[in-house]
């Protein structure tokens, strides 16, 4: 439960009871919402995990299940709109299994002049 104002809301068990600033609130939501919605969409459509993982920026949800399910163009896309070292850096070391995939599907976009 989280406490925002004079609203109780029910995020999980991860959180606990703690009183947060509005401001804070949305982001923490949508995080625990996406791992939520994207763990229950996994065996079902891993298409939809994605879409969930990526809303919540699950990044490790997100690598594992498009490893497992071989959505490199999935991951590819994301990885690049993200443009975070520390997730490229998850996903291209020399020991990773699926670098070679990834590479692969990897398109950026077009310069803007």
């Amino acid at each position: 439960w989280v406490t925002v104002g004079w609203r109780v809301l029910h995020v999980g068990h991860t959180v606990g009871r703690q009183a947060l600033h509005p401001v804070f609130i949305d982001r923490l939501l949508i995080r625990v919402i996406g791992a939520q919605v994207g763990k229950y969409c996994e065996k079902r459509d891993p298409t939809l995990a994605c879409i969930a993982y990526k809303r919540g920026l699950c990044d490790d949800e997100l690598v594992d299940v498009t490893n497992r399910n071989s959505l490199f163009k999935l991951q590819a896309r994301y990885v690049v709109e993200r443009m975070e070292p520390e997730l490229w850096a998850k996903v291209l070391p020399e020991e990773n299994a699926h670098r070679r995939q990834l590479i692969d599907q990897v398109t950026l976009p077009p310069c803007s002049p």
